[in-house]
């Protein structure tokens, strides 16, 4: 049997979920960049030939690429993988030097949001129109070049972490202060790029300034309770993109980190066939080798979209179970087949048409759907929260322990700056149809708080 190396970081899909997959694909191998919950450790002791944690040596930049071929070639892996956003530029470097199918010499495009837009703008992709800035004089420089309010985001984040809007020209000191702490305090738990720094720092030159996009669910959605972004899952085979479906999302909370994920997407074939253009025009200029991918647009008026990103992994928490549930396409055993070099089994073409099951991951923040902070901060004690009453009959609720806080464990107060890492919990939400689920998603954003205050009596 084939024998894989797969190497965790933070971010992205959960172990306790993909090693299973992998495990069932190819004899597993984990090396773990950053520490394993107790939970998946144990997940990973059962189903995995060896675990070796590297962690309390926090290895970066060359060190790590260096770990993790030394890894490879002991344990005889066919493939190298990781599901982490901020690993996979070290994977892809290692698998170059053990000829092994991977990301590919390109990576970084897929990384580096600054180098993802120049190769775009160059590929004639619909970008925001966006400077770089290294220091408060540059961000300055920024805001009098551009049409104010604007954004402030790392070029090496993810999940909304470090992202500010800034909306008058006094604001910029604050803004430059408070995106900084925030991707320094994202740095401390381990929610930061391995490949390109020392331990402890952040890689530079990092931030970008964006206008804000005119985005706009007129021409694509005709409820509300759908945000204006999307996201395209796919995998890379070998420079060739196979789009798997889109997911939907729900209107980002303040000022854009993501709420919860929708699948399957309920607009128009026509319409998704549009945005599965887009995405393949987009990940083809990438020139990306062997990789999933997780392509995420804001939707305009006209039934126009603007790009945001494209990152060479999977999106995170737990939206590839949501594909296997509705579409029934095991993104993570298709991803450990292609790096093997077997047939992955993919789809033909893009999935579009409606199904009899929704899926859906719900981010549990102190605010509510329209992005309202809590007036109060409960205990998060969510296996005492009736989730029955929450929801309509025929969903499901499960708290996924490897995405939340402990039992008992302090709400975080929302924090904009903060993103993801806002997050007490996740919620993954099975229901009979995609309006069930929608209705239900935002039970639980307006409804936790109240559901959290009566658990706690």
């Amino acid at each position: 049997m084939a024998r894989v190396l797969l190497v965790h970081a933070r971010a992205g899909a959960p172990p306790e979920y993909t090693i299973p997959k992998v495990a069932a694909v190819a004899d597993t191998c984990v090396l773990a960049v950053t520490p394993l919950s107790a939970t998946a450790r144990s997940v990973a002791d059962t189903c995995c030939e060896t675990v070796v944690d590297i962690s309390d040596s926090r290895p970066h930049a060359d060190q790590l690429v260096e770990h993790i071929v030394a890894a490879a070639h002991r344990v005889g892996a066919d493939a190298v993988l990781t599901f982490s956003e901020f690993a996979v530029i070290a994977v892809a470097e290692a698998c170059q030097r053990l000829g092994l199918p991977g990301p590919g010499p390109n990576v970084r495009r897929a990384r580096d949001k600054r180098a993802m837009r120049e190769v775009w703008q160059r590929a004639g992709v619909p970008v925001p129109t966006w400077l770089p800035a290294d220091s408060i004089e540059e961000l300055r420089s920024a805001w009098h070049r551009l049409t104010p309010p604007v954004l402030l985001k790392s070029a090496w984040s993810a999940a909304a972490v470090g992202q500010v809007i800034i909306r008058s020209e006094d604001e910029l000191p604050a803004a430059w202060e408070s995106s900084g702490a925030a991707l320094a305090g994202g740095n401390e738990s381990w929610f930061s790029e391995l490949r390109l720094s020392a331990a402890g720092q952040q890689p530079a030159p990092g931030f970008l300034v964006d206008e804000i996009i005119p985005s706009s669910i007129r021409s694509w959605y005709d409820d509300d309770r759908y945000g204006d972004h999307i996201s395209v899952e796919g995998v890379v085979v070998e420079g060739r993109y196979h789009p798997v479906c889109i997911t939907s999302k729900a209107p980002t909370t303040p000022p854009f980190t993501e709420r919860a994920n929708f699948t399957p997407c309920v607009l128009a074939p026509a319409l998704q066939r549009r945005i599965e253009e887009i995405a393949r025009r987009a990940v083809d200029a990438l020139e990306l080798g062997t990789c999933a991918t997780h392509t995420e647009m804001k939707l305009l008026d006209g039934e126009r979209v603007c790009l945001l990103e494209s990152a060479a992994r999977f999106g995170g928490v737990l939206l590839t179970r949501e594909v296997e549930h509705v579409h029934g396409v095991d993104m993570i055993g298709a991803y450990t087949r292609a790096a093997l070099g077997e047939d992955p089994g993919l789809p033909d073409t893009m999935l579009v048409q409606p199904t009899a099951h929704a899926a859906g991951s719900v981010a549990l923040y102190a605010a509510d759907s329209r992005g309202r902070p809590w007036s109060t901060l409960p205990p998060f004690v969510p296996d005492r929260i009736d989730w029955a009453s929450l929801l309509s009959p025929g969903t499901k609720a499960e708290v996924f322990d490897g995405l939340s806080l402990p039992s008992g464990s302090p709400m975080p107060v929302y924090d904009a700056a903060n993103g993801y890492l806002n997050s007490a919990g996740l919620v993954f939400l099975t229901a009979p149809d995609p309006a069930t689920l929608l209705a239900d998603a935002h039970a639980i954003m307006d409804g936790l708080e109240h559901a959290l205050i009566r658990a706690g009596q």
